[in-house]
């Protein structure tokens, strides 16, 4: 895994699947969460107890929407990026892959 610079501490990448999503804070080792309700709310609350402000979401189909709808309750800046780019940046291709 190469070492690029932290631009944003309070930042995270979620990969939504059907079935769990990977979170990294700030490049940092994944997490895992199931898709239930309760680890949606499990993950923001993982999410607001790191202090992160705002989250990038990728994600392939409608999978993705509960669990905007969530982060956005929370407060939380969600922006929705597509799969193709992210899978450019070396970095998060070895981390989600």
């Amino acid at each position: 895994m190469s070492d690029l610079p932290v631009l944003d501490a309070g930042a995270a990448f979620v990969d939504v699947g059907s079935e769990q999503m990977h979170v990294s804070i700030a490049g940092g080792p994944p997490a895992v969460f199931d898709t239930v309700t309760m680890q949606l709310h499990a993950l923001r609350d993982w999410l607001l107890a790191h202090d992160v402000r705002s989250v990038a979401m990728e994600a392939t189909g409608v999978y993705w929407l509960p669990l905007y709808g969530v982060l956005e309750a929370a407060g939380l800046e969600v922006v929705m990026v597509n799969g193709r780019q992210t899978k450019n940046l070396p970095l998060l291709a070895e981390l989600f892959g």
